[in-house]
């Protein structure tokens, strides 16, 4: 657990898909986290979703 609250920053390419329906973990929690992701970071947000959106909407 030290170690990840010591990380600053993640140098992968990250992509963050939420469904805007997220009831466990709202959809605004995901806003703005773009400067932790220093190989770039993209959030697709999927209209309707809930908080399983490979389950909800595979497709």
């Amino acid at each position: 657990m030290q170690q990840l609250l010591a990380t600053e920053s993640l140098s992968v390419p990250t992509l963050m898909v939420q469904g805007d329906a997220d009831a466990c973990d709202g959809p605004q929690e995901s806003e703005g986290q773009q400067q932790y992701f220093t190989a770039g970071y993209r959030r697709l947000l999927l209209a309707g979703i809930g908080h399983f959106p490979h389950r909800e909407a595979p497709e």
